[in-house]
């Protein structure tokens, strides 16, 4: 190996910033970490800190030389950048406990280092140029000598102000728990960040080779490696039944990759099987799952024939034309094709898990309700739930486990997640849609409650050459319409501006003022179109906010929770 390049592969996360000075350079991506991130990142070291493992790998750092004393990261400053302001919180805790010494030697060793040449203290690790202003006045110094009117400007400096909350509130919430012993696990976890907490460090000669191993190291291969793992761990567990996992792995991934040509169809599939099976389950703890749980033959062997079986379940829920579907009532299929196109990612666990173990007339009822679970969640912004995929992870696994064993029982278990009716409809009065499928689907559920039908929610022939979304208030500011740029930017996509036409009338009425509209609207089949032109004599916010109010009185029936 060139002599130029150095690899530690034994370094502790923070021994990176002990010992060294950092910079991101100037023109790498600004911090993007989301509130999420940091707290997989705590709970992470959390969970390793409390089954004691010595060692536990944080991944890759990248570092090129940039001059005598200092480094430029290539690849881990997310992780770097999290891991400071996990001390300067620790350091501002030790600080609200009047420990001044602990709260000093936490600066000392990873938040500040004296420059050689100024004597001056300065920050261990630098931001890019759009972040690092924001990052040492407001989180780096201590909160005493933080400026009071440096506010956040751009979307970096949210989330840094984000990730500073979310660690400090990590740790206040270990502070209630453990009382007194706190100062403790402090240094604990400092000696665990320092020590334990593995990273596989590699300094190269110049940014040229540092693009190409930050490439490189993030190459599409690498989400598949878990599958590897899995796969090499099954077979060699399998021992002398390797032909038999041989087979079952074959068939299932045979099974998999003919849903989607994506090279992480495996990876995503397996995720959710483990979910099934164990709980929630990120990405990155796949492998460690299975292979704790499926040691020798008979366990290996079990875990494949689970990956095999499910497979065919897995692939139904992407066809409403599967066999599977044979022996189900018909309506089966119409919640399959409504599930494909809402694009329900994060709630495949459990309607896997449901397909699994629900029976036929148990698994209708239950996939109309989740229906419209996907919707109100969609149209509620998620903001009732938080982490949905672990919320749609976590029942999975109590379905596989007996605990929930019809819809009943699984909208119970969701407790408070799912919007009510009430909270439903006021969410939907305030909804904007700018994707025209999704706004006609919509509208032509609803469409199809105000006529009376009994499954509304199901999707409906969606043939956009043959029928339009139209626009009633136009996207744009035109000299038809009397409406405001702000009018038109709050309110053009308003559903309640949104109507259904058919296309050749849409292209007629284009964007004539609403006088020469409300004719061609009053005369259209659908009761929601005809009802703009009949109750309206003009049309702007006031009647666009009316009108919708209106729509929003038949969301709750159009997607009922049971």
């Amino acid at each position: 190996m060139n002599n130029d390049f150095n690899l530690d592969s034994g370094a502790g996360l923070a021994s990176v910033l002990k010992g060294n000075r950092l910079k991101v350079p100037l023109n790498q991506r600004e911090y993007k970490w989301q509130e999420d991130n940091v707290l997989d990142m705590l709970q992470d070291l959390a969970n390793a800190m409390r089954i004691r493992r010595q060692s536990y790998f944080m991944g890759t750092i990248v570092m090129t030389k940039c001059g005598e004393e200092e480094w430029e990261i290539a690849d881990g400053q997310q992780r770097l950048a999290t891991t400071t302001i996990i001390f300067c919180v620790m350091r501002d805790m030790f600080l609200k406990m009047n420990e001044e010494k602990r709260a000093s030697s936490i600066e000392q060793d990873f938040i500040f280092l004296i420059d050689p040449d100024s004597a001056e203290e300065v920050a261990r690790l630098t931001l890019n140029a759009d972040d690092n202003h924001y990052f040492y006045h407001q989180i780096i110094l201590r909160p005493s000598n933080r400026p009071k009117d440096l506010k956040p400007k751009l979307t970096s400096h949210e989330l840094l102000r984000g990730a500073y909350q979310t660690a400090y509130k990590y740790f206040s919430d270990l502070q209630s728990q453990v009382g007194k012993g706190f100062p403790e696990t402090l240094l604990e976890w400092r000696r665990y960040l320092l020590n334990c907490a593995k990273v596989l460090v590699l300094k190269v000669p110049d940014p040229t080779w540092a693009f190409i191993m930050f490439e490189t190291l993030n190459d599409r291969g690498i989400k598949t490696s878990q599958v590897d793992l899995v796969k090499n761990h099954l077979f060699q567990e399998a021992g002398k039944r390797a032909d038999e996992a041989h087979r079952a792995w074959s068939s299932m991934r045979g099974i998999i990759e003919s849903i989607s040509d994506r090279d992480d169809v495996v990876m995503e599939y397996v995720r959710w099987v483990a979910c099934i099976l164990y709980g929630m389950t990120r990405e990155k703890e796949v492998f460690d799952r299975i292979s704790e749980k499926s040691k020798g033959p008979v366990n290996a062997i079990k875990m494949l024939a689970d990956l095999e079986k499910m497979a065919n379940d897995y692939s139904a829920l992407f066809n409403p034309e599967h066999p599977k579907w044979n022996t189900y009532p018909p309506q089966i299929r119409n919640a399959i094709r409504t599930l494909s196109e809402l694009d329900v990612k994060q709630m495949r666990p459990l309607l896997l898990s449901t397909a699994k173990n629900f029976n036929a007339s148990q698994l209708l009822v239950a996939y109309k309700g989740l229906v419209s679970w996907a919707v109100r969640m969609a149209i509620a912004g998620g903001s009732k739930a938080g982490r949905l995929d672990t919320f749609y992870a976590n029942l999975a696994h109590d379905v596989n486990a007996g605990k929930i064993k019809n819809y009943k029982a699984l909208l119970t278990a969701a407790g408070t997640t799912i919007p009510t009716d009430a909270e439903f409809r006021s969410y939907f009065e305030a909804l904007r849609v700018k994707v025209s499928r999704t706004a006609r689907y919509y509208l032509r559920c609803l469409e199809q409650s105000a006529q009376g039908s009994k499954e509304p929610a199901w999707i409906p022939n969606d043939d956009a050459d043959a029928v339009n979304l139209e626009h009633v208030m136009p996207q744009t500011v035109c000299a038809e319409w009397k409406a405001s740029e702000q009018d038109v930017e709050t309110h053009a996509h308003r559903l309640g501006n949104l109507a259904l036409l058919q296309a050749s009338k849409n292209v007629v009425i284009d964007r004539q003022d609403f006088s020469k509209k409300k004719g061609t609207l009053l005369k259209s089949p659908f009761l929601l179109t005809k009802m703009i032109g009949k109750e309206f004599k003009t049309w702007g916010v006031a009647e666009i906010e009316t009108r919708q109010k209106k729509l929003a009185a038949y969301a709750p029936r159009t997607w009922p929770l049971y």
